[in-house]
């Protein structure tokens, strides 16, 4: 669910700063629901799977580099060595149904207050005391904006260490180090505090086997969110209104594709009567290709009593 450096833990309703952004912005790796499913699942017991994903498994093996790069740049800009430790525990912001939870990639700890300037050119004043700092090894271009979500994980952060600064540091394409100090925003923590109960609001009612769920984020997570009641009775829905607009909307876009699935076939078939056998054209900035590939003949063996569930949905005039 989330990296192997997470402190924080479902099963003593801890919501960590990671998720928060996703809670709060829909965006990230997961969906609000699936962050949702593992909270269940992890109270009930179960390990919750790992984000498969390599920008976050090299993000997590390049923290202890990044750090160090950034330690060296904030002490060369002050002329002064600085402490930079490596938190052991989760920091806990309590609510009034659950807690807000915070693994801190790195403290930065002042003896006393120095002046800087961060890679935004802003000047700020720092300590003394504990600054938060938040790691990210990042692939978009060096002037891309810092994404919304996170600086709800620093804010968070923030909250949860009853810091007023925090510093986000990110390794841009492999080697342009930037770090970016931000204060504390109340507006932001106050959206922090209120997902947070949110979502252990949800929790509760999906433990209680209640729709809890987060709207889903497309057709699919429906899908797989609305498991179905396995029976073939009909239910008549003829009272709701809502679904008038809605089955006139897919049938008209399924009729469209089907028609545009026509008029693609049938220039595919006009195009490949003037290719012939040639396989790779080009045409006014346009790169024609019919080409051959092969694939390995395969045998396909059923194993009994392993089946693999797919939902289908679909409308039909009767």
């Amino acid at each position: 669910m989330s990296d192997t450096g997470r402190l924080t833990s479902f099963a003593r309703k801890e919501l960590g700063a990671s998720n928060i952004g996703t809670i709060i912005m829909g965006e990230g790796f997961l969906t609000p629901n699936d962050i949702l499913k593992a909270a269940v699942s992890e109270s009930s017991g179960m390990e919750i799977e790992q984000v498969d994903n390599p920008k976050v498994v090299a993000g997590k093996a390049l923290e202890d580099p990044i750090a160090q790069l950034f330690r060296s740049a904030f002490e060369k800009q002050i002329a002064s060595k600085v402490v930079l430790i490596q938190p052991r525990k989760a920091y806990i912001h309590e609510l009034s149904n659950g807690k807000l939870g915070s693994s801190i990639d790195r403290m930065l700890v002042l003896d006393k207050t120095y002046d800087v300037t961060d890679s935004s050119n802003k000047n700020w004043s720092l300590g003394p005391g504990e600054v938060v700092v938040e790691i990210k090894n990042f692939s978009g271009h060096q002037d891309s904006p810092i994404r919304p979500a996170y600086l709800y994980q620093l804010q968070q952060q923030m909250l949860c260490c009853k810091a007023k600064v925090g510093i986000l540091v990110r390794l841009v394409n492999g080697w342009d180090l930037q770090w970016f100090v931000f204060e504390r925003d109340e507006q932001m923590i106050e959206d922090i505090e209120n997902a947070g109960t949110d979502f252990w609001n949800r929790f509760d009612g999906v433990i209680d086997n209640k729709d809890f769920w987060y709207d889903p984020h497309d057709t699919k997570e429906a899908s797989k969110l609305y498991k179905g009641n396995q029976s073939k009775e009909v239910v008549d829905m003829g009272n709701n209104d809502d679904l008038k607009p809605l089955i006139e909307k897919f049938v008209k876009a399924r009729d469209e594709e089907k028609l545009a699935k026509i008029r693609k076939d049938e220039a595919s078939l006009q195009i490949k009567m003037h290719m012939k056998d040639v396989e790779l054209a080009s045409y006014q900035g346009y790169l024609l290709r019919h080409t051959t590939s092969k694939r390995q003949k395969t045998k396909v063996i059923k194993i009994p009593d392993q089946y693999t569930e797919t939902r289908v949905f679909s409308i039909k005039e009767s």
